[in-house]
């Protein structure tokens, strides 16, 4: 918890908690696809993955966030 904590503290652009939170959770869904359907994991895989569910939030956030997150997303 104090290493969350510290790392909000550092990150200089909004949206902390939901790339911290989609971040988990495409964590979440590479480790479902090893265990239930045995596809390896790759880093490759993951970043895509992350990718295209912080896409998906230009749609359910406020205007002014969608350049960030278009931004955020093609940065990797």
């Amino acid at each position: 918890l104090l290493a969350l904590l510290q790392a909000k503290n550092v990150w200089s652009k909004p949206m902390f908690v939901e790339v911290f939170i989609t971040d988990a959770w495409s964590v979440w869904k590479e480790i479902n696809n090893v265990i239930f359907r045995a596809i390896p994991h790759t880093f490759d895989s993951w970043l895509r993955r992350f990718k295209e569910d912080f896409a998906a939030l230009r749609y359910r956030t406020k205007p002014e966030l969608s350049q960030f997150i278009s931004q955020f997303v093609l940065s990797f």
